[in-house]
């Protein structure tokens, strides 16, 4: 199963193009399981899955589908 990342702010850049176009996923990975599995995973804050934002706390229980949209955000900054 592949899913297509959109990496936001500091995390652009952050993976090969190719890898954000179709990350490849074990069938019946979470959330969870595919922020763990990034090198960056300690840096990403918010996530949404087509469009829908999933908190930290339900990443676990978030199953992903092929094809779905999944976006990474890192902390904002500023003041």
């Amino acid at each position: 199963m592949k899913v297509q990342l959109d990496l936001a702010g500091e995390l652009e850049g952050a993976l090969d193009e190719a890898l954000e176009a179709a990350y490849p996923l074990e069938t019946g990975a979470t959330l969870e399981d595919l922020v763990a599995s990034l090198p960056f995973a300690s840096r990403v804050a918010l996530t949404s899955v087509n469009g829908e934002l999933v908190p930290p706390a339900e990443r676990a229980g978030r199953t992903l589908s092929d094809g779905d949209e999944v976006m990474l955000l890192p902390p904002v900054k500023g003041g």
